[in-house]
């Protein structure tokens, strides 16, 4: 509380330093030792002392991981820096959980972080961004989902530019580019309509016939 004194640190500035309010900021792991001296007028002086100890922080390794993902997609982050934990600077693009398994909820950019503590309570934080890719998402499809042996259907989708397929690939259904489907056996199938839009992602609705 005396004002007017000059700080200094007994280790000068090799395990940490110190400016002229007090505020003494960590150079190296170690002890060292804050030293505060007043001088009055008549040139007397007078000496406190205060001991610091500088804890070393954790090495963690960096991130592991791809840069860019399709929405609704999962990858998963690593790190060898055992015991961190795993935290997504925006949840409403994508979450990360206790494992690194990322998920991707909405187009934008996300930084994901991974921090240890050690046991003196010293945290490092590594960080990696991720970029989630909007995605187009198909309308319903229209059409029957009843057909009779030997017979044809029209399929549509309200958004253009996607592929159609049958998951029995010809075996019960087959069907064109353009959606016109043909029942060739009895039986199960599922239609499959799929958008790739010009970042590679895809997206695709279905339905039962």
């Amino acid at each position: 509380t005396v004002q007017g004194g000059i700080w200094s640190m007994s280790s000068n500035g090799v395990v940490s330093t110190i400016d002229t309010i007090g505020l003494v900021a960590p150079v190296n792991p170690g002890t060292d030792t804050a030293v505060y001296i007043v001088t009055n007028t008549f040139g007397c002086s007078d000496t406190t002392t205060f001991p610091i100890t500088v804890f070393a922080i954790p090495v963690v390794d960096s991130i592991h991981g791809i840069d860019s993902l399709c929405m609704y997609q999962n990858t998963t982050f690593t790190d060898s820096t055992a015991g961190g934990s795993w935290q997504s600077d925006d949840t409403t693009i994508a979450i990360i959980d206790s494992n690194g398994l990322i998920t991707a909820i909405d187009s934008g950019l996300t930084t994901i972080r991974y921090s240890a503590v050690n046991g003196a309570g010293c945290t490092t934080t590594v960080s990696k961004n991720i970029f989630i890719k909007a995605v187009t998402v198909p309308g319903p499809i229209t059409g029957s989902s009843t057909i009779c042996v030997n017979n044809t259907e029209q399929y549509q989708n309200v958004v253009p530019g996607g592929i159609w397929s049958s998951v029995s690939n010809g075996n019960i259904c087959n069907i064109t580019p353009s959606g016109l489907l043909s029942a060739n056996n009895a039986g199960k199938d599922t239609i499959i309509y799929n958008i790739t839009n010009s970042s590679c992602c895809s997206s695709a609705e279905s339905l039962a016939v």
